[in-house]
């Protein structure tokens, strides 16, 4: 249960910043610092390839799809999200 509560709001807390550019939407990994020191995540981030429907293929380059993965060191436990964000202009 530990495991489950904390890891859902790490990854919410890390979407979060990826969201608003705090954290860039690049693959990386690290650990959450003093607050979590058990815990690390890991985002890959992968262009995205829309090819049908149709109205989803303007979205090809601007939209990636990023996994991200909370784990607890030392433990066989792991928590995968992969989800799609539109990419800032800029980037």
């Amino acid at each position: 249960a530990k495991f489950n509560t904390r890891a859902t709001f790490l990854a919410a807390l890390k979407m979060a910043q990826l969201e608003s550019g705090v954290a860039e939407l690049e693959n990386d990994e690290g650990d959450f610092g003093e607050d979590y020191p058990d815990f690390n995540w890991k985002i890959d981030v992968e262009d995205t390839d829309f090819t049908d429907p149709e109205y989803l293929e303007d979205l090809n380059e601007s939209l990636k799809k990023v996994t991200l993965t909370i784990q607890w060191q030392d433990s066989p436990f792991t928590y995968v999200v992969d989800y799609y964000i539109q990419e800032r202009i800029g980037n």
